[in-house]
């Protein structure tokens, strides 16, 4: 091999070894890594990066590495919202991702921007409510991250609705996440995905209910506050039209079932939820205490319950 060729060779080794020593959490590897070429050690360390850009900090972060962290941030003073190229995602992304949450308070606590996105529009927020860290969750909230904080993906309500995250969902309604025009059919993404139909892709009753429960509460505060009740000639009655998609939707549904076509499936009951979530929303805001509209919609939940609970013991 040629000299030119062995030395690159050597150098990749090297890089490779200090990324490897920064995910396994090898201080002393990292302490001791004859790397400075002449620029000074932290200058030298802060180029190294991995094909997406991805340097020690981010693999220290995604790993839970608090004190390989602390070398990197306090030592060497690399900078602590440094994004890689493949989503432009910082360190403390890397971390909530993971539900590191004593590396991502550290990371905050050293100067990290908990407000600073990915390239998608997620924040550390949207992570922490996808994976239920209720901990990190409410930390973020109290150092002021936006709750409502938009993504391609939608809201952090969005994300844990739609990862099946009740208790996440309930602290971010009690922050004032704004579940009222959340809710179908106020989109937020362009696949006109809410929390409300997350919850119900989710198979998730539990967030279901408190999205409910949210709506209705928020209704009757306005009514409240404007001091006039619903009159009763404008109680909603679902249109024969809906009655008539929704009923065609759950056959086509029952017949994919039986033939195990679960694909056809899926979709036929994917519309019958949608159905049901429109006339549901539509009624709740003029009939918020309307028993047969919550038991319509609780209906064809349960329809896919069945469907995906046992789809899930055939797999």
């Amino acid at each position: 091999m040629a000299p030119d060729a062995s030395d690159a060779l050597a150098v990749r080794q090297k890089v490779q070894q200090f990324l490897t020593a920064a995910r396994t959490g090898n201080l002393d590897l990292l302490k001791t890594a004859q790397l400075d070429d002449g620029k000074g050690m932290a200058k030298t360390v802060a180029d190294i990066k991995d094909a997406n850009k991805r340097g020690a900090l981010h693999f220290a972060a995604r790993e839970g590495q608090t004190e390989v962290c602390k070398f990197l941030v306090e030592d060497l003073k690399l900078d602590v919202d440094v994004k890689d190229e493949d989503d432009c995602e910082t360190p403390l992304l890397h971390a909530a991702r993971q539900g590191h949450t004593v590396t991502a308070k550290y990371l905050i606590e050293h100067g990290a921007d908990p407000s600073i996105p990915s390239d998608l529009g997620a924040t550390a927020l949207h992570h922490s409510a996808g994976i239920g860290n209720i901990e990190l969750l409410s930390y973020l909230r109290s150092k002021g991250v936006e709750v409502d904080s938009g993504s391609d993906a939608g809201t952090p309500l969005i994300w844990a609705a739609g990862h099946a995250q009740p208790d996440a969902l309930k602290v971010l309604l009690e922050h004032h996440a704004n579940a009222a025009f959340a809710l179908f059919p106020n989109a937020e993404t362009e696949d006109n995905i809410t929390p409300l139909l997350s919850a119900v892709a989710a198979d998730s009753l539990a967030c279901l209910e408190s999205l409910v429960q949210e709506e209705m509460r928020n209704l009757r505060e306005v009514i409240a506050a404007e001091g006039s009740a619903v009159p009763t000639n404008a109680l909603p009655e679902v249109s024969p039209e809906a009655k008539r998609r929704a009923a065609e939707a759950k056959s086509r549904g029952d017949d994919a079932f039986i033939r195990k076509d679960y694909c056809m499936a899926v979709d036929a009951y994917t519309q019958r939820f949608s159905e049901a979530a429109n006339s549901f929303y539509q009624g709740v805001q003029l009939d918020h205490d309307n028993k047969e509209l919550v038991s319509a919609f609780r209906e064809a939940v349960e329809d896919g319950r069945r469907f995906y609970g046992t789809d899930q013991e055939r797999s």
